[in-house]
């Protein structure tokens, strides 16, 4: 019988007896080892690479303007079915943008370190999981599983950030490029910003995704809503909060400010375990945050929430324009960014695709996580996993919104597919 030698400890028996594993309880052992060996992206550079090695990725060389040229080709891209795109020379701005890097099953899963979304769904319910296989084998194997996510989860400071290699002197808004989605768009939006904030009682941070809009080179929208933990703590704070908006970095990262979470569960930790390796930090030049060091673009400043301005209108995913309204201003104070640092930018348009994609992620894989019985979780439930079914603006009210006619202006142009 070929098997694997151990020292047995505990009550099992005395210190030192060798034990046998037989061939079954060794395959469950190895396997339990085998999903802790996850790829973590160590920038979006990183992952980049890994969607070229894959046949994911179209590299697009030609001029293109950030002003609805970008937009439109990744939406054609994307209902075609097509790969990832990176275009290297974007008018106005030195740096490449990424689009439709989560456009399909099979790129989630290899941004989350996995083969298949099902195998991110296993490997977070084995991990919630608190029962022991009966095997020995299998109970090795769990308690080396659970001691490598408690590991993978907290967060470390860095010594060098990577992230802060460039500090822009002085820091303009206009040099990166923002992209604009829609001819009636307020303006350039942000659309994959990792909004740090966090509570200035407790000091719990926050990572949030809440939409920014570009107004000059100094100041931006922020569009955080009532329901939102920034929000909550912008209110807390009172007439001004600092906050950090980081862009690119691990794909984990950028995945893990738009899960389901429950309140309990902060992200970072989360993205360290979904990614296998703990997410490295260190703390923003001009505003009290930690932030992550192997981002690409870090953006840092204080919301004003009494500099009140027009935001909007911005066509959502949704398929129907977003109305205006007022939101509180991003004061710019710095902005750092990687030498080879890569804008990454999500469709933003309507797609069956879309749809299907965001059910299999958010409502599929990280369901265990989100079950927590909390009155937010019951909305999400109760909406089947889409969120909130009804959509409210930043001061809790409801907004109505009509699905766009042909020839109504709030119609965003890729509704037909």
């Amino acid at each position: 019988m070929l098997g694997l030698r151990l020292e047995q400890l505990g009550r099992e028996g005395r210190l030192g007896k060798p034990i046998v594993i037989a061939a079954q309880q060794r395959h469950e052992l190895c396997h339990d080892a085998s999903k802790l060996l996850r790829m973590a992206y160590e920038s979006l550079g990183a992952f980049v690479r890994a969607l070229r090695d894959a046949g994911e990725l179209v590299t697009i060389e030609a001029s293109v303007d950030p002003r609805l040229e970008i937009a439109e080709i990744t939406d054609r891209v994307v209902k075609a079915g097509g790969p990832a795109l990176l275009f290297h020379n974007v008018r106005g701005s030195q740096f490449p943008v990424l689009t439709n890097q989560f456009g399909s099953e099979r790129r989630i899963a290899m941004a989350l370190g996995a083969t298949s979304l099902s195998e991110v769904e296993e490997r977070l319910r084995s991990t919630i999981d608190v029962s022991l296989p009966g095997s020995l084998g299998g109970k090795l194997g769990r308690l080396a599983g659970l001691a490598a996510a408690a590991s993978s989860a907290i967060p470390r400071q860095a010594i060098g950030a990577h992230v802060q290699q460039v500090v822009m002197e002085p820091p303009d808004l206009g040099t990166l490029p923002v992209l604009t989605t829609w001819p009636l768009d307020g303006g350039p939006f942000i659309t994959l910003p990792l909004v740090f904030t966090r509570d200035p009682e407790t000091r719990r941070p926050n990572v949030g995704m809440y939409r920014v809009q570009i107004y000059d080179g100094r100041t931006a929208g922020m569009h955080w809503q009532r329901h939102k933990h920034g929000r909550a703590h912008a209110d807390k704070w009172g007439a001004k909060i600092p906050v950090a908006i980081a862009v690119g970095g691990d794909p984990a990262l950028t995945y893990a400010a738009t899960a389901p979470l429950p309140p309990v569960v902060d992200e970072l930790a989360f993205a360290g375990y979904l990614r296998g390796k703990p997410v490295r930090i260190t703390k923003a030049l001009t505003v009290d945050l930690d932030v992550p060091a192997d981002a690409d673009f870090i953006i840092e400043g204080w919301v004003d929430n009494e500099d009140l301005r027009v935001e909007g209108p911005f066509g959502d995913h949704t398929g129907v324009y977003s109305a205006a309204d007022l939101f509180p201003t991003l004061h710019v104070s710095a902005i750092t960014h990687r030498p080879d640092a890569i804008w990454g930018r999500d469709r933003g348009r309507k797609t069956t695709d879309g749809r299907r994609v965001a059910r299999q992620s958010n409502g599929t894989h990280l369901s265990p996580a989100a079950s927590n019985g909390s009155p937010r979780d019951r909305r999400l439930q109760s909406a089947g996993g889409r969120g909130l079914s009804q959509p409210r603006d930043h001061r809790g009210q409801e907004v109505v919104s009509r699905p766009g006619q042909k020839g109504d202006e709030t119609r965003c142009g890729g509704w037909d597919t």
